[in-house]
């Protein structure tokens, strides 16, 4: 699992640790709330994507073909208060 923003990595050993990680957003920082305008509306999204290519080989060729994984989530958004 790798966050972009905060430049870190690190493996899990579970489809369910994946979940239980990715699941809850906590001390994830947005911006600060300097850079804002109070008469702005702000709103957050988030989207999951699988990167096949670092998986082991044996699961990356599974889900190449596999027509039961899907590669990235929809889009979930939600306004900020």
């Amino acid at each position: 699992m790798r966050n972009l923003n905060a430049g870190t990595e690190y493996s899990l050993p579970s489809l369910n640790s994946a979940l239980s990680v990715i699941s809850t957003l906590g001390d994830f920082p947005f911006l600060s709330s300097e850079r804002l305008a109070e008469e702005s509306v702000y709103g957050a999204r988030i989207r999951i994507k699988i990167n096949v290519d670092e998986f082991p080989v044996p699961m990356r060729l599974w889900a190449y073909v596999s027509s039961d994984l899907s590669l990235s989530s929809e889009w979930y958004q939600w306004p900020l208060p």
